[in-house]
């Protein structure tokens, strides 16, 4: 019983050190596996701070607190990118259902910490190694500008309910909504109660005659063939409200 005791605090304070103390660190995540990933798909989060007092920011309700980390992106992402033979892994991360570039909830769960988005489904993860360049944390500041206020001074151009597996519209689906920021012109992509996704085309050679869409930070809601459907539903939105797009070149 003390051992159990014991490993049971070691993780509670591995985690408060990470959220009080660190930049960054690995998590791996042992529910979300794969044949390539087989203990588990390994992100890297941040924690967020308060900027005067240094303290890692809370949620509160009536019922808990809960530490708020960011998923970044997954560990060792652009090593990843820079070969086809981790193509696999490439899909792995695809098709998790672990979203990247959003804010998550921790909770301490049957003596371990556990990660949630939305706070109702919560995956059990552990700290696995911290790689990698050093990354800036989450303010208080910045995490109250670009998540909880992000669409202040922003003009809502387009709504619309899709369920992407089925392409079926209506009430009762994700909630899409499309954001015109009138100050820089930059558009934006919000998900049921995702952070906003900046929206632009990128060229995939010298000359502007071809180019995809780009929506940042999709990963952990949809890719392949069902990210297409979602690009052809917001392009005919952009189309139906006159909304042009920048075009950033980035070549092949």
């Amino acid at each position: 019983m003390y051992l159990v005791e014991l490993e049971t605090e070691k993780r509670w304070q591995r985690f408060i050190h990470f959220v009080e103390n660190d930049t960054h660190y690995n998590i791996r995540i042992p529910e979300v596996k794969t044949l390539t990933h087989p203990i588990g798909l390994e992100y890297t989060v941040i924690p967020i701070r308060d900027d005067k007092t240094n303290k890692p920011i809370l949620y509160e309700n009536s019922m808990e607190k809960l530490h708020i980390i960011k998923i970044l992106e997954p560990a060792n992402w652009e090593y990843l990118l820079s070969d086809k033979k981790y193509a696999k892994h490439i899909i792995d991360y695809q098709n998790s259902p672990i979203k990247v570039g959003e804010y998550y909830f921790c909770k301490f769960i049957n003596n371990k910490w556990n990660l949630s988005f939305d706070n109702m489904k919560f995956y059990e993860f552990y700290f696995s190694s911290k790689m990698g360049e050093v990354h800036k944390i989450i303010s208080a500041s910045e995490y109250m500008g670009k998540y909880i206020n992000e669409t202040l001074n922003k003009k809502e151009i387009s709504s619309f309910y899709l369920d992407i597996e089925t392409e079926n519209t209506g009430k009762g689906f994700s909630h899409f909504k499309i954001f015109l920021d009138t100050n820089s012109n930059r558009v934006y992509l919000k998900i049921d109660g995702s952070c906003l996704k900046q929206l632009y085309y990128r060229t995939l050679q010298s000359s502007d005659d071809k180019y995809e869409l780009v929506i940042e930070n999709i990963m952990g809601y949809t890719h392949g063939e069902k990210l297409e459907i979602l690009k052809h539903e917001i392009e005919n939105e952009l189309k139906l409200h006159q909304i042009n797009l920048p075009k950033l070149l980035d070549y092949a």
